[in-house]
């Protein structure tokens, strides 16, 4: 999740777990330790691109850094806290929880978490929250907010944490909720145009999880679809996407090439333009992909030409959007039917 999210949810956890004990000082260590996993961002400074993909939601990320790093955590907080009331083990359940709750909740979008590096490099995603989503994180900011500025004395601020944080859970529950309809409808459908589905994918459009985006791999490539749950039983349309894999023995960088289909779980396209061969990693979805076809993939990478990969992951998130994208696209969110036009 973005780190605003993580920054709230661990100050209301905060409050929850240490706020009698720590008053105020509890939203600041929940806000830190529900955020400290994604300090990993600081080996992009050492990785080059393709391996910094892989870094990022690993080790950092894992049951092995909770087990490692929140004894230590807990033992500096204990010091640094020896005349309050928090004792080691208070420090050790407060700050184990914030730190499994941001790798448990990271896993429910497409970037995927490596809950079991170092052991093993396989990465676990339930996909059925976008990785910013504001009806997930407005109630707990509020709650954050409302817990700086009002009087640690005052009796609600438990009761308040408590109401933020099962709101959001609820709505994570609705999106769990909405991919198991969205995923039932949509393999129905491709049964019924005899299409032979060999694997599925599926996650939450951009700032909801009603409309969600699928791809369904056949043998002879993969089909493309969108989806709103209040689409009800109507059948929407496929797209299909050849996915060029003979292109890979003209790359040279083979090693990168091997990164991002670990990276990408072999979602992925390859497509050769003017500058050279592209890596389109398509669990990331594409470019107002739910109004037109074929759409342009959000995440792409050069493997050869390293210098034109200026941002690597999600650089077509925002492009082309307007006013008027933005009307239709909360239309087609709410089921509205847009017939796809040909770019």
């Amino acid at each position: 999740m973005d780190s605003l999210t993580h920054i709230v949810l661990g100050a209301c956890v905060g409050e929850v777990v240490a706020g009698k004990k720590l008053g105020k000082k509890a939203l600041a260590w929940g806000a830190l330790m529900n955020s400290l996993p994604d300090f990993d961002f600081v080996l992009s400074f050492f990785l080059n691109p393709t391996k910094d993909l892989l870094a990022h939601r690993g080790i950092t990320h894992s049951l092995f850094f909770v087990a490692i790093a929140t004894p230590l955590l807990a033992w500096i907080a204990s010091r640094i806290h020896r005349h309050s009331p928090m004792r080691f083990k208070d420090f050790l359940w407060f700050f184990g929880l914030e730190i499994f709750l941001h790798i448990f909740l990271d896993t429910f979008n497409v970037y995927g978490t490596g809950w079991w590096e170092p052991f093993l490099t396989v990465r676990w995603s339930w996909d059925f929250l976008f990785v910013a989503d504001p009806l997930f994180t407005i109630g707990l900011l509020v709650v954050a907010l409302m817990l700086v500025f009002k009087s640690i004395h005052h009796p609600k601020r438990k009761k308040w944490a408590l109401i933020a944080i099962t709101v959001s859970v609820c709505y994570t529950a609705w999106g769990g909720v909405n991919k198991y309809l969205i995923d039932t409808r949509v393999q129905a459908q491709a049964k019924r145009n005899g299409i032979e589905v060999l694997r599925y994918f599926s996650t939450p459009t951009a700032l909801n999880h009603q409309l969600f985006y699928c791809l369904l791999q056949a043998r002879d490539g993969i089909y493309i679809t969108y989806r709103s749950v209040w689409d009800g039983n109507r059948d929407t349309y496929f797209s299909y996407y050849h996915q060029n894999k003979e292109l890979a023995a003209q790359i040279i960088d083979q090693e990168a090439l091997r990164d991002l289909k670990i990276f990408s779980q072999d979602w992925y396209a390859l497509k050769k333009d003017s500058i050279g061969i592209q890596f389109q990693d398509m669990r990331f979805g594409q470019i107002l992909g739910w109004e037109y076809q074929p759409a342009e993939f959000i995440f792409y990478y050069y493997i050869d030409e390293p210098e034109a990969n200026a941002l690597v992951v999600q650089r077509g998130r925002v492009k082309g959007w307007n006013r008027e994208v933005l009307k239709r696209y909360l239309y087609r969110i709410r089921g509205g039917w847009i017939q796809p036009r040909i770019l």
